[in-house]
């Protein structure tokens, strides 16, 4: 499974070229389909930060690709990759658990998403905010 993800991965500047929204939509639909398979959390981990390091490229498109592949993903499996809960609080009567999963790391890349001078990155950054705040709460951005 981990190769296959990783050639999945390596798709997003691929279907780019293929100036093809049909393309696009079959990649997004793909990794989506390949992490309901996945059960290993350093794999879960390795994905979503492939996946997010495309949002670095220098191409506003492969970037854009990245975004809204890594927020189908959070909206159809985020609370596979919110994580385990690692640690109870009782704080006032209320019973809150931390996670340990992927949100802290995927804050950072929609913190940097949110401020790229393409608009369409940005709007993305701010679904993939609000795709992540679905299942974990708000966060810090």
């Amino acid at each position: 499974m981990r190769q296959l993800v990783s050639v999945l991965v390596k798709q997003i500047p691929v279907c780019v070229q293929l100036h093809s929204s049909e393309g696009r939509g079959v990649l997004e639909g793909c990794l989506v389909a390949a992490m309901e398979t996945v059960n290993d959390d350093a794999l879960l981990k390795k994905m979503n930060i492939d996946i997010l390091m495309h949002t670095r490229s220098e191409e506003a498109s492969v970037r854009l690709l990245s975004l809204t592949c890594s927020t189908a993903l959070w909206r159809t499996h985020g609370g596979k990759l919110l994580g385990r809960c690692l640690l109870w609080d009782h704080v006032a009567a209320g019973v809150s658990c931390f996670f340990a999963g992927l949100v802290a790391e995927t804050a950072t890349f929609i913190t940097e998403c949110a401020e790229d001078d393409n608009d369409s990155v940005v709007q993305e950054a701010h679904h993939l905010k609000d795709a992540v705040e679905s299942v974990a709460g708000k966060i810090d951005v």
